[in-house]
């Protein structure tokens, strides 16, 4: 009986150190500045050109929560289908949820990747399984060699005539190691839910739209520093 009762014992702190871990919710939502950001809606940049966007999304890597001096990678990779999740008033007033289990308990620091690490960009989408988020082909261009780690895409009316037509798109695609940036902020998990929010008129603000519209070609030195000045951007634009 003695015997019985320590494997009894056993079982049951197993059992009860399955049950440790927290179901929590990383909540992401796009912002124009202060008002949520609704696919194809109108908005006015810093140069008070009317935009619409009409898709964000992008990878994330090594996404960790920080609770005091201990910590918890909970994604080497993430891809995040941002834009889907804002597609009317009531989806961006919810934004994109993200749930996950954790073992810490109150967090109050994130932090993560944009893009993936050099060692992951030289592989390619074949060598994943449908699983995996790195299977996306489409998230891929082989000229470059690289994974799109970030896209925002949409339209301008460059011409100023009030009319998104023919020609004026946004195609703004960030790749290779230039792209990579990390992210670090202070967040809490309040009711278990841990709130970020990514201002696109941040990413946008000091960025020469019309002079570059599309990111999406052969790498000159112009490209790069476009990648280069996006790229930052969005690394500062979370909050």
């Amino acid at each position: 009986m003695k015997y019985l009762s320590l494997i009894l014992l056993s079982l049951c702190i197993i059992s009860c150190g399955s049950n440790d871990d927290t179901s929590t919710t990383i909540n992401f939502k796009l912002k124009y500045g202060a008002d949520d950001l609704v696919m194809f809606d109108n908005f006015d940049n810093d140069q008070g050109m009317m935009i619409r966007i009409t898709d964000v999304k992008g990878f994330t890597s090594d996404f960790t929560l920080i609770s005091g001096d201990a910590s918890e990678v909970i994604s080497e990779v993430k891809f995040l289908e941002l834009g889907d999740a804002h597609s009317d008033v009531d989806e961006a007033a919810e934004g994109y949820n993200w749930t996950v289990d954790t073992e810490l308990q109150d967090i109050d620091q994130v932090n993560f990747n944009i893009g993936i690490p050099n060692a992951l960009n030289e592989t390619v989408p074949a060598d994943y399984n449908s699983s995996s988020d790195l299977s996306r082909a489409s998230e891929y261009w082989t000229n470059w060699e690289s994974y799109i780690y970030f896209k925002i895409e949409g339209n301008a009316d460059f011409d100023g005539n009030g009319l998104f037509e023919s020609g004026e798109n946004i195609v703004l695609h960030l790749g290779t190691e230039r792209a990579y940036r990390n992210v670090f902020l202070n967040k809490s998990n309040d009711d278990n839910v841990i709130a970020l929010e990514l201002d696109i008129e941040k990413v946008l603000s000091n960025y020469d739209l019309e002079g570059m519209p599309t990111i999406h070609t052969s790498l000159s030195d112009a490209v790069r520093s476009n990648i280069d000045v996006l790229a930052e951007n969005i690394s500062q634009a979370f909050q």
